[in-house]
């Protein structure tokens, strides 16, 4: 095998958290080679064309757009190709069975409007408790940075954080549900500073946000911001293994035996899997390797995809289903979600998170046509198994709010969170694209948030993971945190390799 080609940085994989950092470090100036063996950009945060649709591969809305990190990312980049629609914070709806949509703008002005009398009225709360909920929000919104570090490094969860605003079960319970929106786990389980770092971020700048051209949209206009910088990119490439010579990372070898040479590595794989599979465990000291193995993961997602020929939710861009007739059940069914999926087993009521692609950007559906994206829970595992039982429920669920969907549809793909073995036909897997299962590789639990979370910089010289899986002090929700940790990652590589 000869060496072929040289650069100063390999990035393995072009996630959101790849192709951030692959496109700062380009920008820097360094001489930027990024590898992924899809045939789209983009990881989990990607989306394909089928019958005139441009589908995402999983369910996804962006908590802040321009006015956050993505949107200084696109500026640090000189970027000016990807444009986030606001719809999502304007334009979204709560549904209860049997009942109609209700109006839901996440923002200060939900507690404090005309609006959340009617909205929380419908959804069981007294005149007493809408009061209570309204001074439980203002505290949340007022807690002050240094509150929030503590919170980080005291290990609160939000549970007990709730427990000491309020006695109210139905608040706890609205609450609980925006958290496992935002992190896809349990309160008692999620870090109480994570949340309201994150929970303010996304209420007080109210740019709940969605990218116009689908979400592939943000890794595409990264991975273009990097070439315009003298990037290189190459789909349909497999990496096979990271190459390490005297404790630092040289190069990667290709599936094919190529080796290509580089001064740092940096994989947007998980940090599980570029452990063990792509580095492997030989190379790391047996503590290091219990700490990265016991990291523990959030839910997974099982995402139905519905193409209908005809509009069946007009004028809302996201709405959110929860499949019980009593808002202050939803606590215990929280359980079931959790609990259950957590043990592969399917629960009896699931929800849903419904972004209506085609309503923010008509040019994602053919005229006259819809697009509709179904997001809940599924169980964390990268193993082949029959998924027909699990999408036979959530189907039949979801026709429990709409069931002329059954008359309209014109296709249904899925993704699960690994390869299936049933009869029903599976666009895709997110292991495939993430080598894992999980919605966040790394949960924000309380003991691997802000300064406790799993540094990006591996103890090989020049080796580093971004994503949602590494990166000490990351914050934010999905697609934030992944940018997060490749800004931080690039900063860090930036000041660390200063070019000559």
């Amino acid at each position: 095998m000869t060496k072929k080609e040289s650069y100063d940085v390999i990035m393995v994989g072009s996630g959101i958290g790849g192709s951030t950092c692959a496109a700062l470090l380009a920008q820097a100036g360094f001489k930027t080679l990024l590898l992924e063996q899809n045939n789209e950009v983009g990881g989990a945060c990607s989306s394909y064309s089928k019958e005139g649709f441009i589908i995402d591969t999983a369910c996804h809305l962006i908590p802040v757009g321009m006015k956050g990190l993505l949107g200084k990312i696109l500026k640090r980049c000189g970027l000016k190709n990807l444009e986030f629609s606001t719809k999502v914070n304007t334009h979204s709806a709560i549904r209860l069975l049997n009942t109609e949509y209700l109006p839901l703008t996440l923002s200060p002005d939900l507690f404090t409007s005309p609006q959340p009398q009617g909205l929380f009225k419908a959804l069981g709360f007294s005149f007493e408790e809408q009061g209570e909920l309204m001074k439980v929000m203002f505290k949340i919104f007022q807690t002050p940075k240094k509150k929030i570090r503590q919170l980080f490094d005291e290990k609160v969860n939000l549970s007990t954080f709730l427990d000491g605003l309020t006695k109210s079960n139905k608040i706890k319970t609205f609450l609980s549900w925006i958290n496992g929106l935002m992190f896809v786990i349990h309160p008692n389980h999620t870090s109480a500073g994570e949340f309201l770092l994150s929970f303010q971020d996304m209420v007080l700048k109210r740019d709940g946000s969605y990218p116009i051209g689908g979400c592939i949209a943000i890794p595409q206009a990264f991975v273009e911001g990097m070439k315009n910088y003298g990037g290189i990119v190459r789909t349909n490439t497999k990496v096979k293994r990271i190459l390490i010579e005297n404790d630092k990372a040289v190069g990667v070898e290709l599936d094919d035996g190529t080796i290509i040479t580089s001064e740092i590595v940096i994989s947007n794989l998980n940090i599980k899997g570029t452990v063990q599979k792509l580095v492997g465990p030989k190379y790391f000291e047996s503590t290091y390797l219990k700490k990265v193995n016991n990291l523990e993961e959030s839910g997974s997602a099982i995402v139905l995809k519905i193409a209908v020929d005809r509009i069946v939710i007009p004028n809302f861009a996201s709405v959110h289903l929860f499949h019980t007739d009593d808002f202050s059940t939803l606590i215990e069914k929280f359980e079931d979600w959790y609990f259950l999926t957590a043990k592969g087993k399917i629960p009896p009521d699931p929800g849903f998170m419904v972004p209506i692609p085609s309503n923010i950007d008509p040019n994602l559906a053919p005229p006259g046509k819809q697009l509709l994206i179904f997001g809940s829970a599924g169980p964390i595992t990268s193993e082949k198994q029959n998924w027909d039982p699990w999408i036979k429920k959530y189907y039949e669920a979801i026709l429990d709010f709409h069931p002329e969907i059954d008359d309209y549809k014109i296709f249904m793909d899925v993704t699960t969170p690994s390869p299936t073995t049933g009869k029903i036909p599976v666009a895709t897997n997110l292991s495939s694209y993430t080598g894992k299962a999980p919605v966040e590789a790394t949960a924000l639990n309380p003991d691997q948030s802000g300064k406790h979370r799993i540094s990006s910089q591996l103890p090989i010289e020049g080796l580093f993971v971004v994503g949602d899986s590494a990166g000490t002090d990351t914050h934010g929700i999905g697609t934030q945190i992944a940018a997060d940790s490749g800004w931080k990652c690039a900063e860090y590589i930036i000041s660390k390799y200063k070019l000559q």
